[in-house]
């Protein structure tokens, strides 16, 4: 997903290789957990939601996830949408899932 956004190539003239915003600044956060088998938990989705804000990050790539029962809902989802989408103006863009019959 990182190439895809930010690639950038200066030796290519034709700019076909570039990413959508070459040369753009990326961070990396983790939100799984050693703990509790690599999973997310709500504090590690909280602390970098909060730390996406601090960092002024104009968007945010949510790439992970399992199937839910209640789609769209919870306490930490609330918190990212208030937080990073209503408060700070950011972009939030997600996987689409890692379920399904073609995977």
């Amino acid at each position: 997903v990182a190439a895809i956004a930010a690639a950038y190539y200066p030796e290519d003239t034709t700019g076909e290789a570039h990413g959508l915003a070459p040369g753009a600044q990326l961070i990396s956060l983790k939100i799984g957990d050693m703990r509790v088998g690599t999973e997310e938990t709500g504090t590690g989705f909280t602390r970098a939601a909060i730390a996406i804000a601090q960092h002024k990050c104009d968007a945010a790539n949510i790439s992970f996830g399992e199937p839910v029962s209640v789609p769209n809902s919870g306490v930490t989802i609330q918190r990212l949408r208030d937080l990073l989408v209503q408060q700070e103006g950011v972009v939030v863009v997600s996987s689409a899932g890692n379920s399904g019959p073609c995977l």
